[in-house]
């Protein structure tokens, strides 16, 4: 086992490398995300739901790609829908809370799950200009939320997928290798 064609945990064989590489060398005047759906149907990298792990895909095909095990087309330069940049030329209306944290009533609290929803631009333009790491694309399964108060925004949350490794929760678990892989999506 090759220890340099591990990526997100998962080994990648000599024959699969070849394969992916040939596929990208086909298809090279696709896009990358077009060459990481038919690799996914190709090596059937699916999440339990069954859905292709297109994202996690495109990940892998960078990091062979950084490696030099594969060569990827050029990036496109037609911007994605969902960018920070693009984020920022939606005209949204968000005026930041004043109140003291004494005075707002939290009993009035109410929780806006708005994930997939027209307004999840507003909690991607709120995690870039308020939160010290900005916004960055989530992997894997999330949910977003907005919280009101008496009707006016307060805040937003947001929940992701538990990290692949993470050495502290693992040991106090008390999980082996095997062990996380079998158990993390429970997580």
């Amino acid at each position: 086992m090759n220890q340099n064609n591990i990526f997100r945990g998962r080994t990648s064989t000599d024959n699969e490398i070849e394969l992916i590489r040939k596929t990208a060398k086909e298809y090279h005047n696709e896009s990358r995300r077009k060459i990481s759906k038919m690799i996914c149907e190709l090596i059937n990298w699916r999440q339990p739901n069954g859905i292709l792990k297109d994202r996690a895909c495109r990940d892998v095909l960078l990091r062979m790609n950084e490696k030099g095990l594969i060569d990827l087309p050029p990036i496109r330069t037609k911007p994605r829908k969902k960018t920070a940049k693009a984020i920022y030329r939606l005209k949204l209306e968000f005026t930041p809370p004043n109140e003291d944290i004494r005075e707002i009533d939290f009993k009035s609290l109410t929780l806006e799950m708005i994930r997939g929803k027209e307004n999840e631009h507003l909690w991607d333009y709120l995690i870039d200009k308020y939160h010290y790491l900005g916004y960055r694309t989530l992997i894997g399964h999330y949910l977003k939320y907005l919280i009101y108060s008496n009707g006016k925004l307060l805040c937003c949350i947001g929940f992701a997928d538990s990290v692949l490794k993470l050495n502290l929760r693992d040991k106090w678990i008390g999980w082996s290798i095997e062990e996380r892989k079998k158990n993390l999506h429970l997580i």
